[in-house]
């Protein structure tokens, strides 16, 4: 079997084959590796268990720190289903798992919250109260936020909203994917079929 995709980041490292299978390898003490377990090291890539046994991963992304006392890596797993699966650190919600008691590490992995906004039914500021599960075609994740772009060229952002990455025109920060209502409004609607995640900014 091959490996269709890789990500490297600070402190640890994913891929996943032709099968659909996912491994990991690296340090994993905030649970970035995804093993279940406090694995502080991992030296060969190991196969991570997903949580429902017919999937398949497709692409994978982490989030990663660049300092080495500082561990608030994280990673994610997109499947052939559309799904998105995280795990890892979950400093400013950017896991995307809710934000009700929200996790400080995930050790396995999970998949992420349902999206606000994607409904037909959105509020003003374009959040809707109706969530509504995307299926999502690609992903990227910066140090402390990650978005993804959907198969009907939406795109969706969580995480930490600080100086304006999320690109929902506050500074909050979101534990659910959320759509970027900007991007869809009337005459003015874009597909997007490709999002990068950086630090401290997100490009579409």
């Amino acid at each position: 079997r091959a490996v269709i995709s890789i990500a490297a980041g600070s402190h640890h490292s994913l891929a996943c084959a032709s099968d659909g299978s996912l491994f990991s390898c690296g340090r994993g003490d905030g649970g970035q590796l995804g093993l279940g377990d406090k694995t502080k090291t991992q030296t060969t890539f190991a196969l991570v268990a997903l949580p429902r046994s017919d999937a398949r991963v497709t692409q994978v992304a982490v989030a990663s720190s660049a300092r080495r006392f500082e561990n608030q890596s994280a990673s994610y797993a997109l499947d052939t289903e559309g799904r998105i699966y995280a795990f890892g650190n979950n400093n400013h919600m950017k896991l995307g798992l809710g934000e009700d008691k929200p996790p400080s590490n995930v050790w396995s992995p999970r998949p992420i919250a349902d999206a606000a906004g994607a409904s037909s039914s959105s509020s003003s500021s374009g959040e809707s109260s109706q969530p509504h599960p995307p299926r999502f075609a690609q992903i990227s994740a910066g140090k402390h936020h990650a978005l993804a772009c959907g198969e009907d060229g939406a795109v969706y952002v969580w995480g930490a909203g600080d100086m304006g990455r999320l690109g929902l025109s506050d500074r909050k920060h979101r534990g659910v994917p959320t759509l970027v209502s900007a991007l869809r409004g009337g005459d003015d609607a874009v597909f997007i079929d490709a999002v990068v995640a950086r630090e401290t900014f997100s490009l579409a």
